[in-house]
């Protein structure tokens, strides 16, 4: 018996050799990937429901728009023309606010109507009563008779 057990026990330490050598051995759990920092947008100083002129797809035409919600790198927004909203990015968004006539004069920087939702960069040059005349900062073409309505504040 004692010939049987001792068989018994070199046959184990056998087993658990072979079990280590062939990589079989227990071990301790991988310590989990560390946490990733949540990625979330841009904080943006423009709420859902603002009317705001913004760059859609040209370097310098702005179009009337109200933001939506947060996206990926700013907010929302949606065309005042029907378009497809688009996320855009604080930098290329500004406040859609007509010009007080008081502010309305020679040398004052507007964005001015050309035509439709677009605007462009510009300074009044002319003031004749409720008309003014632009220059676009972009290709210093003039525009007259434009009303105070088509004039928005930079």
């Amino acid at each position: 018996m004692l010939r049987k057990t001792l068989m018994s026990a070199v046959l184990a330490v056998g087993v658990l050799t072979l079990g280590v050598a062939a990589g079989c051995q227990s071990e301790a759990p991988a310590p989990a990937p560390a946490a990733q920092p949540a990625v979330t947008a841009p904080v943006s100083k423009y709420k859902a429901g603002d009317s705001v002129l913004a760059i859609w797809s040209s370097a310098t035409t702005w179009y009337e728009g109200t933001v939506g919600a947060s996206c990926p790198t700013g907010v929302l927004v949606t065309w005042s023309d029907g378009s497809a909203p688009t996320c855009n990015p604080d930098s290329k968004i500004v406040p859609n606010k007509t010009v007080a006539k008081a502010d309305a004069k020679v040398g004052t920087k507007v964005y001015a109507q050309w035509s439709g939702t677009g605007f462009y960069e510009a300074e009044i040059t002319k003031v004749s009563g409720d008309m003014y005349s632009v220059k676009y900062t972009s290709d210093s073409t003039t525009k007259d008779d434009l009303k105070l309505s088509q004039l928005r504040a930079m």
